[in-house]
């Protein structure tokens, strides 16, 4: 059985030397808060998925779900989204057996993630077979 490569979602990665913990209250009332904390290091971490994550096929769809989140932003919140370093829309893809998967994003979103400062990765999962999984 061929094993098919698909889109799985997009998350919105951030980390900041500042305290983040507003920020993360703001995406648990506009997103779905996946994490806030601090790491030894003593930077901030923020992972977030848009509401609708999981639940469609198009990466474009889960990122201006995010993206319209964060124009509703105030100004403190902004003041710190500015404090990041990283802010990534990270888009996770199974990578199966096919021959070759593309992603389109497109120019609308591009842009806007661009005039935030952020940038769009990609992140690539093996699949494997359940038969070959440990439970």
């Amino acid at each position: 059985m061929k094993l098919e490569s698909k889109y799985l979602n997009t998350d919105l990665d951030l980390r900041s030397s500042n305290n983040l913990s507003k920020l993360g209250i703001f995406f648990e009332k506009h997103a779905v808060l996946l994490g806030c904390q601090v790491s030894e290091d003593g930077m901030w971490h923020i992972r977030v998925e848009g509401k609708s994550s999981g639940s469609n096929k198009d990466a474009n769809v889960d990122i201006a779900d995010l993206l319209d989140a964060i124009d509703k932003m105030r100004s403190e919140h902004k003041k710190i989204w500015e404090s990041c370093d990283k802010k990534e829309f990270n888009i996770g893809i199974n990578c199966g057996e096919t021959w070759a998967f593309s992603i389109f994003i497109n120019a609308l979103n591009v842009k806007r993630v661009s005039e935030l400062g952020a940038s769009i990765i990609f992140t690539t999962f093996p699949i494997k077979e359940e038969s070959s999984c440990v439970v």
